[in-house]
């Protein structure tokens, strides 16, 4: 048989003069405590922001580094895989100093598997987009950062100068925007990207704020639009490529570039790995500050609690009729100036 908890009594219907004055006296205590945990409870959130602002501005810079060392990477990683194809096929011709352009459109095709595949997924990103949240983000009255952003870098890619918020909510309008979008964005790749465009968007993609998944902390459609641009920006890389003029020389000429390569990648990885330990520094030293400010208020509102809790259930003792023991009357000493204490005490 299943226990049934006893019901709660309702307030006595008579309570006597001391009864009486034995509330005031709780309620004053009840109070004080209530106006001193919140007070507390402000003053920790404060010093935890504090800690957080002051942490935050050394560590976002190596963050820069180490996110935009790994685009580095992999572009030269790219160029790498192009630059060692090309020579297999000169060794298959006994070193011939020339390759056929059929053969190297072929390590293009090879290239642009993955970029491909990324590039349908960012269409179906966009195609599954609602109409509701379209609506969100066309109707910002000030729009953060990343949404002007990108939205202009999204304007430059699609070939228009005119970058303005009321030019962008036209291009994110639902009859545009699930007609005409994708189509248009599906020509464009048709055509070369001007050189400063390019420029603009290997620069856009170098920061960790424009990511597709920051991004869709902001909004899920600039998300979506976000990984199209960085889908544009991986075919482009690998255009770039496969368009410059390849240069008649020799396997071994080229093995130097390769060598080339290959030390300025080292020099980003080892740069991002000195990033990625000094960041590792900084967030450690903000967990223990963090948790220094934690234990610092945990000594003072975890007994403020306690007591606040044991003086509502006083309360609601009497409120009852009951009597409390005597020493429960008594009001705890007023912790104001423990409060002060602790307030100076916490100061970063």
């Amino acid at each position: 048989m299943v226990a049934t908890p006893a019901p709660v009594r309702g307030p006595a219907a008579m309570l006597t003069e001391k009864q009486l004055a034995t509330l005031v006296s709780i309620e004053g205590d009840v109070q004080l405590k209530a106006a001193q945990l919140s007070m507390l409870c402000c003053e920790y959130r404060t010093n935890l922001t504090r800690v957080l602002l002051h942490y935050e501005p050394l560590m976002a810079p190596l963050r820069s580094v180490t996110f935009a060392g790994l685009q580095k990477v992999k572009y030269i990683e790219t160029q790498l895989t192009w630059l060692e194809r090309v020579i297999v096929l000169q060794e298959r011709r006994g070193g011939s100093k020339t390759v056929p352009p059929r053969e190297l459109e072929a390590i293009e095709n090879d290239l642009m598997i993955n970029v491909r595949k990324e590039m349908q997924e960012s269409y179906q990103q966009l195609d599954v987009t609602t109409k509701e949240e379209l609506a969100v983000l066309r109707n910002y009255e000030c729009p953060p950062k990343e949404a002007l952003v990108t939205m202009a870098m999204a304007m430059r890619v699609r070939g228009e100068e005119d970058t303005r918020w009321s030019n962008v909510q036209v291009v994110l309008s639902d009859n545009y925007f699930f007609t005409f979008f994708i189509s248009r964005a599906q020509t464009l790749l048709l055509r070369p990207l001007a050189d400063d465009v390019l420029e603009e968007l290997e620069i856009y993609c170098s920061s960790p704020d424009h990511a597709p998944e920051a991004l869709a902390l902001v909004s899920v459609p600039l998300a979506a639009i976000g990984r199209w641009l960085w889908a544009v920006r991986d075919h482009y890389r690998v255009k770039k490529i496969a368009c410059l003029p390849d240069p008649p020389i020799t396997v071994d000429e080229r093995r130097q570039m390769v060598k080339r390569l290959r030390n300025e990648l080292q020099i980003i990885k080892e740069n991002m790995k000195s990033a990625s330990e000094e960041l590792n520094k900084l967030q450690e030293q903000a967990v223990r500050r963090t948790v220094e400010v934690r234990n610092e208020y945990d000594d003072t509102m975890c007994p403020l609690h306690d007591s606040f809790e044991k003086k509502t259930a006083d309360f609601i003792k009497v409120l009852e009729g009951k009597d409390v023991a005597a020493e429960d009357e008594v009001n705890d000493p007023p912790q104001e100036e423990e409060a002060e204490e602790e307030e100076e005490e916490a100061e970063l």
